[in-house]
């Protein structure tokens, strides 16, 4: 193994106990040499390759797993102020209070939603996909667009028995939905976060806090274990929310939004926005779908561009399949009354 050399000026920051070059038998480092690559994309396009090298090679399960880190060096003089750094991400912190799986059950059983032996047959199909897309979304943009495209697909033969194209099925019945869900994000950024994680920046303010407080407390509803928030409260104290954070950077987002809900108007106008959004979206989620069919070239940045869209897209045809199974109803009447809902 070659280590390219370093100078006094340019040895690396460690970390307390942190060794660079780590004499461990079962762990080898990859040289890899880039010409005519961005720098901002050098890192990205490194691990591509290496990960392309264990995967042509066919390794065995399990082995030969490519960790974090990375080295940068530039015309032989080395780039990076730090070493290699934590060879794995850190694991999520688990809060109890925050695991909806007890409550959800309950509401399966409120809203007569029932899996048993009949339904899990049913249904098996739609959670194998489910499960492939968010497979997809951990692997690259491109795996979740073509996962994605392959689950509205088949929601459409569910739905029409194909008789709609699968992006006329899409913007038919999800169209409305995706346009209301992003103003109800907006509220949830801006109104519900700064009565929730930004009352301290009030301070000095005695007034002001005791005027988001009062907010809150007539907005919020708590669901043991969790406190829940009522969006539609909460939209109609964003004028005031917006006053008392008039010097705060999320001024400029409530000053919008409360533009957005001042008049009926102008919550149209933003639907139909939005609408357009979605249009325009879809049609780039189609082209790279057709190109990828059709064997021509899969643009990077255009999956990069829809990826998230395409993955809500495809996890929202997937989840209104699998409620109408546990319904107990055909899929086609739960989606048209999935859509007369999105509208009213």
């Amino acid at each position: 193994m070659e280590v390219l050399a370093t100078s006094p000026d340019t040895d690396p920051v460690l970390q307390e106990g942190e060794e660079e070059w780590e004499d461990e038998w079962n762990m080898a480092y990859a040289r890899v040499e880039l010409r005519g690559v961005e720098l901002h994309a050098a890192e990205a396009t490194a691990r591509a390759l290496v990960e392309a090298l264990v995967a042509v090679n066919h390794a065995d399960k399990n082995t030969w797993r490519l960790l974090n880190g990375s080295i940068l060096f530039i015309n032989g003089n080395r780039h990076s102020l730090f070493s290699w750094g934590p060879k794995e991400d850190m694991p999520e912190m688990f809060y109890a209070d925050n695991d909806r799986m007890g409550r959800d059950i309950e509401l399966m059983v409120l809203n007569n939603r029932l899996l048993n032996a009949e339904s899990l047959h049913d249904i098996q199909g739609a959670i194998g996909m489910s499960t492939s897309l968010t497979l997809a979304t951990a692997e690259s943009p491109q795996a979740t667009v073509m996962a994605a495209v392959r689950a509205i697909e088949h929601v459409n033969v569910w739905t029409t028995n194909g008789k709609k194209y699968w992006a006329d099925f899409a913007s038919h019945y999800f169209k409305k939905t995706k346009s209301r869900m992003r103003i109800i994000d907006l509220i949830d950024y801006y109104t519900v976060r700064a009565i929730t994680h930004h009352v301290g920046d009030l301070h000095g303010d005695t007034a002001a806090q005791q005027q988001v407080n009062q907010i809150r407390s007539e907005i919020k509803k708590f669901v043991w274990p969790h406190e829940m928030h009522n969006r539609r409260l909460a939209a109609d104290h964003v004028s005031v929310v917006h006053q008392v954070y008039f010097a705060h950077w999320l001024a400029r987002g409530l000053g919008e939004l409360d533009r957005i809900l001042a008049t009926p108007a102008s919550m149209y106008k933003e639907l139909e926005d939005q609408g357009r959004r979605f249009d325009r979206q879809l049609n780039r989620l189609k082209r790279l779908r057709n190109s990828a069919i059709h064997g021509g070239p899969l643009s990077e940045a255009g999956c990069q561009s829809v990826y998230a869209f395409a993955s809500w897209l495809g996890h929202r045809c997937l989840n209104e399949t699998i409620k109408a199974i546990l319904t107990g109803r055909d899929i086609p009447s739960s989606m048209t009354d999935y859509r007369e809902g999105s509208r009213a």
